[in-house]
């Protein structure tokens, strides 16, 4: 009660399928009445047996509303224009918002990596993240209580608080669910491009409104950092194994898993630039060296393609390891035990499988060749039968993870560049 400073609980007792034969039964939840029952349940409330019957009252009703309203939207309309006579330099934030414009120098205005660099990806991501709000006024985000671990909180930038909605950082709490939710019915209203954060491990919670994003084609960008056993410390319980493919199985869904940080500032920019549906960016905790991209390439369209050649082999191509994420540095490091063999090794980077697997059957194919392949990633490995064919094999974790240092969780579960090394002499007959 608004008198009462205490909260009040209203108890509504119903009847399902009120009125109906099927009153009181739990059939009438989903099951059709029927055109008897229907008939029925007419006769008991009083109401005409034609079809879609509506009372005069309600169309008059919505007669006036509509001449009221109309009044309302030219006057509107009219303030609108005069504003944008007024601030022509406004109405053109107003525009890119509604367009979610991209500027054309985009990537230009990005943070660059130096090959070498050791950066986790999402610091990197952190880094890209902080020059995008610059860059893009309508761009709001926030974490689900874990900025400071997620690296998304935009500096600057102020937050959302009670009465005071200036601020474009949103404190989501620890609440998934909600934060997912919320971040559709921004992405809905429109003028807004909206980011939010959490551990990839924790996506579970948020898996129903990843899906209504997905479904409602919603350009909403999730970044979901700690992606792997190299979590370490935190345990099985924190270590994600199947997540990752979890998110990849939603229709529409675009997942991003970059390699390195100029991978990672490429999976914002792709992101950024699809408008049809959400992407996810899976991001590190541990740092990794930036490698060497092919001459002559643009690290963006390497990424929005979905794959690449990371590591050409020479003119004796034996093998070609897929790899993701942290899997594509550990598969480098992985030939560099291996003497002249390397030369017979080419590494395929797949930031995102989604989008490669849409790339026509030339691309490919240049990228992935005839030799036999090795999919690599420390996941489940269901999903890269996409990419392989008899005889090729994928190392996958298919089991959970264990508590400890991260180098030593995976050298035991077989997942570090001397596991990978051993795999690739055995496959090429060592």
């Amino acid at each position: 009660k608004a008198e009462t400073a205490q909260p009040s609980l209203i108890v509504a007792r119903t009847r399902i399928g009120f009125g109906s034969p099927k009153e009181n039964n739990a059939e009438s939840h989903g099951a059709p009445l029927g055109a008897e029952g229907v008939k029925a349940l007419k006769a008991k409330l009083g109401l005409p047996e034609e079809d879609f019957y509506v009372p005069q009252e309600v169309y008059d009703y919505f007669a006036k509303f509509r001449e009221e309203k109309a009044v309302v939207r030219r006057d509107w309309e009219a303030k609108f224009a005069q504003w944008s006579r007024e601030f022509p330099d406004l109405r053109q934030v107003w525009d890119d918002a509604h367009t979610l414009r991209l500027p054309a120098d985009l990537e230009q205005l990005l943070p660059s990596f130096a090959v070498g660099d050791k950066v986790a990806t999402r610091d990197a991501g952190g880094k890209v993240l902080q020059k995008l709000a610059d860059a893009l006024p309508y761009l709001v985000g926030g974490s689900a209580d874990l900025a400071p671990s997620t690296k998304t909180y935009m500096e600057g930038k102020g937050s959302v608080a009670p009465g005071d909605f200036s601020g474009r950082n949103f404190h989501f709490g620890v609440r998934e669910h909600g934060m997912g939710s919320i971040l559709n019915g921004l992405s809905l209203y429109g003028g807004l491009r909206v980011h939010g954060s959490t551990f990839l491990v924790f996506s579970d919670y948020m898996r129903p409104t990843v899906r209504l994003a997905a479904l409602m084609k919603q350009p909403v960008v999730y970044v979901l950092t700690h992606d792997s056993i190299w979590v370490g410390e935190d345990g099985p319980t924190h270590q994600p194994i199947e997540h990752t493919e979890a998110l990849r199985i939603i229709p529409n869904v675009e997942v991003f898993r970059p390699a390195d940080a100029e991978e990672t500032k490429a999976a914002w920019v792709t992101s950024l630039r699809r408008t049809d549906g959400p992407s996810a960016l899976v991001l590190t905790r541990q740092k990794l060296p930036v490698f060497s991209k092919p001459a002559d390439t643009n690290v963006c369209d390497l990424v929005a393609k979905g794959g690449y050649v990371a590591k050409a082999a020479g003119a004796q191509e034996q093998l070609v390891v897929i790899a993701s994420g942290s899997e594509v540095t550990l598969a480098l490091q992985a030939l560099e035990s291996l003497g002249e063999k390397a030369q017979q090794v080419k590494v395929v980077s797949v930031p995102c499988r989604e989008r490669f697997l849409v790339q026509g059957e030339d691309y490919r194919s240049s990228v992935l060749g005839t030799a036999p392949r090795l999919v690599v990633e420390a996941g489940v490995g269901v999903g890269w039968a996409q990419l392989t064919r008899p005889g090729d094999q994928i190392m996958s974790l298919e089991r959970f993870g264990e508590s400890g240092p991260a180098e030593a969780v995976a050298a035991a579960l077989q997942m570090d560049a001397d596991a990978i090394a051993a795999r690739i002499k055995s496959i090429l007959g060592e």
